[in-house]
């Protein structure tokens, strides 16, 4: 899943939420070309007001849709769903200040997609009911509430957990708990994904902290499976690891390309 931001100004954004229609210039249309529809999520930046809007969902591949919008000035065009309960909206002095991008670009990481939603549901008392909807499935992990509070202000579900957080935070990864991976059909969502500062690797943390339950041994095979199957990149961590959490992660991390 990535995401993308169209621009509009205070002239054009009516007809964009009107006609569920985002467009930009033609020249720019590369930028946007690979776009998937009923994936990829899409927000609106107004640079008049300086607010990003959302959140919306891709329902077409990008190209000219319709001759007459905006006077046929905004030829690279794709049509587009809201998912959000209602518009949301976040000032973009915020989205620098927490994500570290300017809300003028065009494409967003996997990474920093997940960091934006965040930030979005974190203004909007966490109004999103799609984005989330992964997350409702039965995992015996979920029946642990998040009580544990990081450094980061990350809510987790244990302390082993906390110390993972907090050692990611404090040596400056990047990292998103509990994401929603949308982009394969089965329902996943690792305890963490991480990305190198380059934005060039990722890579997903479980923490396996209950295995001498069934059920849980069950939702963690199922879980390696699908990371198997679509070779995605997983670094696993059980208790033993939590008692050299230094060593251990800087060897991972250093193996995925992340460091």
């Amino acid at each position: 899943m990535k995401g993308y931001i169209f621009p509009c100004s205070d002239e054009t954004m009516a007809e964009c939420i009107g006609k569920n229609l985002f467009g930009t210039l033609q020249r720019n249309c590369r930028d946007f070309s690979d776009i998937q529809p009923g994936l990829d999520k899409i927000f609106l930046y107004n640079y008049t007001q300086k607010y990003l809007y959302g959140i919306w969902e891709a329902s077409s591949k990008v190209g000219l849709i319709d001759k007459n919008a905006w006077g046929g000035k905004f030829k690279c065009q794709v049509k587009v769903r809201l998912i959000s309960k209602n518009l949301l909206f976040v000032p973009a002095k915020q989205v620098i200040e927490y994500i570290g991008i300017d809300p003028r670009i065009s494409r967003l990481s996997e990474y920093q997609t997940h960091k934006l939603l965040d930030l979005f549901s974190s203004l909007n008392n966490k109004e999103l009911t799609e984005i989330n909807k992964y997350r409702e499935f039965e995992d015996i992990r979920l029946r642990y509430s998040p009580d544990f509070i990081c450094k980061d202000g990350h809510r987790v579900r244990s302390k082993a957990e906390r110390i993972i957080d907090d050692w990611l935070y404090d040596n400056g990864i990047k990292h998103i708990y509990e994401p929603v991976i949308s982009e394969i059909p089965e329902k996943l969502v690792p305890d963490w994904l991480i990305e190198s500062n380059d934005g060039k690797n990722k890579c997903y943390i479980e923490y396996w902290g209950i295995e001498d339950s069934t059920e849980y041994k069950e939702n963690m095979n199922r879980k390696l499976k699908i990371y198997l199957k679509y070779k995605l990149p997983l670094i696993e961590i059980r208790d033993e690891n939590i008692r050299n959490i230094d060593f251990y992660l800087k060897e991972q991390l250093r193996k995925k390309g992340i460091l």
